[in-house]
């Protein structure tokens, strides 16, 4: 079946295969395809009165949808979503422009500039479609639980659960209950190169598997045991563990490691939480000679290049002796403060 309709001005149009969904199943079956990496992105997506034409790269076959061909526009590639939002916002008398900075966790669009809690439905709509978003949220930082819950508000959309991918690890979690810090990227991707193999790992602080299941990616004969004390957490933790079939690797244990860990003894210690110095006997009594301490932690300028001497004065006053490895510096966390990895090495039992 093959329908041409007549365009004004001078767009390029191209014959394109497609997939005519329902309006009411559109972002769902988008999403997928795009997961995919089947659809056509150089042309531009087709809205006719209950459906939406969704180009694709080859004939594919997906119930609930049309097989077709139509004429797409093609899709100026060299203008960013952020352009084209800001286009649009300035054609739509809107002042101000979408902020530069933006996280995308799966197909939820995150910004943080409260300002944009006001605009009217239909703009956010437009946003949604420029992004490919199901979601749009305001990111209003962490809240004061002591379990570190984000503070976000929905402003358009659906509210639910997002799957997000990195380093060919996929974690499912709800924005809403949960955080996920893009920042810590590279510390993560460093987990997984391959250094545990052989070696019983213990993550005090897991979250929903952040540095846990790129440890078992990339150290597939690791022992690791991941301790998570919030429950929505363990709960995404668990399912995060299924969904890149890790159970054979990871072993979860819920509620507050002082006590989950008790009897474990370490070769590597995770501990991702910025309490981590409170909670450092706890990962000695684990340790060995020999045992590697991870610990994220948060110093300011002064401070950077000397922290660890008050950890390693806290270490020998409970009958250890530890030495600096290394330490890196993830990301600015504010003024003068800085997200700082330190590597320790357990070098003596008094």
């Amino acid at each position: 079946m093959v329908k041409r309709i007549a365009y004004g001005g001078s767009a390029k149009m191209v014959l394109c295969e497609c997939l005519s969904v329902p309006k009411s199943s559109a972002n769902k079956v988008l999403s997928y395809l795009l997961k995919q990496d089947v659809v056509r992105k150089d042309l531009k997506i087709r809205y006719e009165m209950n459906h939406v034409l969704i180009p694709v790269k080859s004939p594919i076959k997906l119930d609930g949808t049309l097989a077709e061909r139509h004429d797409f526009q093609v899709r100026d590639l060299t203008v960013s979503p952020v352009e084209r939002v800001n286009r649009k916002l300035e054609e739509m008398g809107i002042e101000g422009r979408f902020p530069d900075k933006f996280i995308m966790f799966g197909d939820s669009l995150f910004i943080k500039e409260k300002r944009f809690q006001r605009l009217p439905l239909k703009v956010f709509g437009m946003i949604a479609k420029e992004f490919c978003a199901n979601s749009i949220y305001l990111d209003r930082g962490i809240g004061e639980s002591p379990i570190r819950e984000p503070d976000v508000k929905l402003l358009w959309g659906r509210k639910g659960g997002v799957t997000h991918e990195e380093n060919g690890i996929f974690y499912s979690f709800d924005p809403t209950k949960v955080m996920f810090s893009p920042g810590n990227v590279n510390s993560r991707i460093w987990e997984s190169k391959g250094h545990f193999n052989e070696k019983t790992v213990v993550d005090m602080f897991a979250g929903i598997g952040y540095f846990t299941l790129q440890v078992a990616k990339g150290s597939p004969r690791a022992r690791i045991f991941a301790c998570e004390l919030n429950p929505n957490s363990f709960d995404f933790l668990v399912q995060n563990i299924r969904k890149n079939r890790m159970e054979d690797r990871i072993n979860p244990l819920p509620g507050d490691c002082r006590s989950s860990t008790y009897g474990l003894r370490a070769d590597y210690i995770l501990m991702g939480h910025f309490d981590s110095p409170q909670f450092l006997a706890t990962a000695l009594r684990m340790s060995h000679k020999g045992t590697m301490i991870n610990m994220h932690i948060i110093c300011d300028t002064a401070t950077i290049n000397s922290h660890w001497i008050g950890i390693q004065r806290r270490a020998r006053e409970l009958g250890y002796l530890i030495d600096i490895l290394d330490q890196k510096v993830v990301k600015s966390y504010g003024p003068h403060l800085w997200h700082v990895s330190s590597r320790f090495i357990v070098t003596a039992a008094l």
